[in-house]
């Protein structure tokens, strides 16, 4: 089965997330058999465990604006003219690239913190803006969905379908 490209990029996050996981679970498996046969562990593997569990979660995240997943309630909006619902999800949709776009910021400040005064991880000594990255990344891709959510829920009310 041939993969499209907008195949490809609806499903960007899924694929990234898969990754992830199946890293995460081989550094634990590894580290498991490591304590079973050696009676020993690496301390390494929880740091990039817990960086892991960053990464899916903002992917997540992404995910969750693109489904639609995210919490709403829907009761008081259905309340509503089909021009308020309108503007009621164009506002909805601003107040998440607000949100994302402040995020992004802030941690691209803390990114620069972090490679001006040489911030290393605690395990592996290496450069923690690798670590921090994952949250304006994480802010890209999630902006990108509240877009794209945003402006299929106005084209479903403009035509009048269940949002």
């Amino acid at each position: 089965m041939k993969l499209s490209s907008k195949q490809f990029l609806n499903h960007f996050e899924e694929s990234l997330a898969a990754v992830v996981l199946a890293l995460m679970a081989t550094i634990a498996f590894i580290n498991v058999l490591s304590r079973y046969f050696f009676h020993s562990s690496f301390a390494f593997t929880e740091e990039l465990e817990i960086v892991g569990f960053v990464w899916i979660t903002v992917i997540g995240a992404s995910i969750g604006f693109r489904q639609g997943s995210q919490l709403a309630v829907n009761i008081f909006t259905k309340m509503f003219s089909k021009k308020v619902r309108i503007v009621l999800s164009a506002f909805s949709g601003i107040l998440g690239l607000v949100l994302f776009g402040v995020l992004f910021y802030y941690s691209l400040n803390q990114i620069g913190f972090e490679i001006k005064y040489n911030t290393r991880s605690p395990s592996m000594d290496w450069p923690q803006y690798l670590y921090t990255l994952s949250i304006p990344v994480g802010s890209v891709l999630i902006v990108i969905r509240i877009i794209q959510s945003t402006v299929l829920s106005i084209k479903k009310e403009l035509k009048g379908e269940n949002v």
